[in-house]
């Protein structure tokens, strides 16, 4: 992924923008659709924690991590995990508002972070919660590659699906109008060029706050 495209998901979230992702990540809405967003966000949470629960985990990925909130429920979990972010001001602020002995944040393009892993030490599990939504179908696809190629056994992926009135939610958070995914063009996707498999998946529903949460295990 090139520098123009950095940029471009770097000014998405500056601005308004970046102060309204600032308030529903701290949990502090202001109006009827950022609470949404919160209330939708911590049952998001809440489910994948309870996934990760399951099974021991030394390692986790949380890409696209923005000021860490997920993170930090991670790590109080006791779940060792990297926060890894294209947005400076995001990574600055998350590592203000967790412990020095907390998750690791860095400032980064994922797919090159991704690329530097040798296969002999991949994570447990990659993250991705809401952040296809910022690439376009092709730099979409290269970044699902990227996580597949770093061996990685499990995926773990929210995106914000297709439905009545979830489009009009965020392009009141976003610079632009965001972008809703279909997830049966997603996983039919990701099953024909990736070792990943879903496993099982659910759906949260907040009003117009709809995201689709899928388990994805590496086929052997």
């Amino acid at each position: 992924m090139d520098q123009e495209l950095t940029q471009r998901i770097r000014s998405r979230y500056e601005g308004q923008a970046g102060r309204r992702w600032r308030r529903i990540e701290e949990e502090r809405p202001r109006g009827y659709l950022e609470q949404n967003i919160v209330i939708g966000r911590r049952r998001l949470h809440d489910h994948l924690l309870s996934w990760l629960a399951e099974e021991p985990h030394s390692r986790i990925l949380d890409a696209g991590c923005g000021l860490g909130a997920l993170a930090s429920k991670m790590d109080a979990a006791g779940i060792a995990v990297t926060g890894i972010d294209l947005v400076p001001a995001f990574i600055d602020a998350a590592r203000r508002r967790t412990a020095p002995d907390g998750p690791t944040f860095v400032v980064g393009n994922l797919v090159q972070q991704l690329a530097g892993m040798a296969e002999s030490d991949p994570f447990d599990a990659v993250v991705l919660t809401e952040v296809l939504e910022d690439y376009d179908s092709e730099d979409r696809h290269e970044l699902l590659k990227a996580v597949a190629q770093s061996g990685t056994p499990r995926l773990f992926l929210a995106f914000r699906s297709t439905g009545f009135g979830s489009g009009g939610l965020w392009k009141h958070l976003a610079a632009d109008d965001g972008r809703e995914i279909s997830e049966i063009e997603l996983l039919r996707g990701i099953h024909l060029t990736t070792p990943f498999r879903q496993r099982r998946q659910t759906k949260i529903n907040v009003r117009n706050y709809r995201v689709h949460l899928s388990d994805l295990r590496r086929d052997a």
